[in-house]
């Protein structure tokens, strides 16, 4: 419809309605303001179609003879299927011009090559969902520690390889091993937010990830989301009984991604590209304590200042529940300071490590760039580094701090395991509100 259009829908209803009660056409035209073969081409057609004849139609031809045939449409869809070749390169193989190729490709929806998956050839259904916590995606990210010292990608291979040989062991067969290990990064990122809660502990079983998740849905909660279904691999982790049963009983739906398909759970594989690039190998680390100590300051910087290209800002601004977005009539006056956007201090598990004057330093407005300003420039601290060889790998790498959530030992699922396992202290306000499997 045009912008001078005289008749829109409605105004087409009540020309067709004015007819009807029995006034002549040429009439109601002249009221109208409209020709009176317009009024009679939308009264035939209300006639003919009823109330669906009032809106325009398609320009589109009924039939087409010059249109490229199916056989050919179809050739050309399977060459950018299979080789991911371009109109022209098409155009040519098929002996036809590339702009007809280009027009082919855009029908059905394959004229851009970012829109598709490189080894499948399909396309990609980019998804998203409409509120927080509808879907939580959940993954591990393995990085290798670095030792005391540095390690071989900062210092090269032969430097690496004298300060990890402290950590190299005789097993069993007579083979020297590294007991350097691995640091398992534990991520849950929202959906619809992309807010992301990270650990990084010791292992990937079943009672490690189960822990986790506790935490995660419990940190989701403190920022007004509720954890309604979480996505997850196929990982041994997440296919237990003990990870299905916990998720069962807090009524929390488990959706698996199909093998070898990573494509689903896209959100948090980003993530952990992002992860590894902004903060495992953005400098050099010159041990694996160091490196733990920077993942509070970079998750903080990630959800509340870092721009999201897909939200168009920072995660924490999709968040229903913010702090100090909503407050009640019974709340003290005293209590809005304990509530800011931007808090460092006892409100995030994040923020434990972070100081008191970087705190004050990131309140509102400019000064929240002071923040990524200062970590992009700060310098790696002496005070971090580990002496004691060996001690910079065995401590569990939670970025929770001391005071933080305990992971879990062991989760009953029975009567049994209940009976010969005693309950959390309902009193301890560190404990997650998480109900146990089985539990009435």
């Amino acid at each position: 419809m045009h912008a001078n259009a005289r008749l829109t829908p409605q105004g087409r209803l009540i020309l067709v309605e004015r007819i009807a009660a029995g006034r002549p056409a040429a009439h109601v035209a002249a009221e109208m303001g409209v020709s009176r073969t317009t009024a009679y081409r939308w009264w035939r057609r209300y006639q003919l179609e009823g109330g669906a004849g009032l809106y325009d139609r398609s320009s589109r031809p009924r039939s087409c003879p010059h249109r490229t045939p199916p056989q050919v449409e179809t050739r050309i869809i399977e060459l950018r299927h299979s080789r991911k070749l371009g109109p022209a390169r098409i155009g040519l193989i098929l002996e036809m011009p590339a702009s007809t190729v280009h027009r082919v490709l855009v029908r059905h929806g394959l004229n851009r090559l970012s829109w598709m998956d490189r080894p499948s050839g399909r396309v990609i259904r980019r998804y998203e969902k409409d509120r927080p916590g509808e879907l939580v995606h959940v993954d591990i990210k393995k990085l290798g520690r670095i030792p005391d010292g540095g390690g071989w990608r900062a210092l090269g291979r032969g430097q690496g390889r004298r300060n990890s040989r402290h950590y190299r062991r005789y097993d069993g067969s007579g083979t020297r091993r590294s007991t350097l290990g691995y640091s398992y990064l534990h991520a849950a990122v929202d959906d619809h937010s992309r807010l992301a809660y990270v650990e990084a502990l010791n292992d990937e079983k079943a009672v490690t990830a189960t822990a986790f998740t506790q935490r995660a849905v419990a940190w989701f909660a403190t920022h007004g989301i509720t954890v309604e279904a979480v996505m997850t691999d196929n990982g041994p982790c997440y296919t237990s009984h003990l990870y299905r049963d916990t998720l069962t009983a807090n009524g929390i739906g488990h959706a698996r991604i199909p093998p070898r398909r990573p494509q689903l759970n896209g959100k948090v594989e980003r993530f952990n590209r992002t992860l590894t690039d902004e903060w495992a190998y953005v400098q050099i680390y010159h041990s694996e304590t160091e490196r733990i100590s920077a993942l509070a300051e970079w998750i903080h910087i990630y959800n509340h200042h870092r721009n999201h290209t897909a939200i168009g800002g920072p995660p924490i601004t999709r968040a229903t529940n913010q702090a100090g977005q909503h407050r009640h009539e019974g709340d003290q006056e005293g209590k809005q300071e304990e509530i800011e956007p931007c808090l460092h201090e006892g409100q995030d598990p994040f923020h434990e490590r972070v100081g008191r004057s970087e705190a004050q330093g990131c309140q509102r407005g400019d000064a929240q760039m002071e923040c990524v300003t200062q970590w992009l420039r700060r310098d790696s601290p002496e005070d971090q580094r580990v002496s004691d060889k060996g001690q910079g790998h065995q401590a569990d790498r939670s970025v929770q701090g001391e005071d933080a959530v305990a992971p879990l030992a062991r989760l009953p699922w029975t009567r049994q395991d209940r009976e010969r396992q005693p309950d959390c202290d309902e009193d301890d306000p560190r404990q997650p509100t998480f109900a146990r499997p089985g539990a009435v």
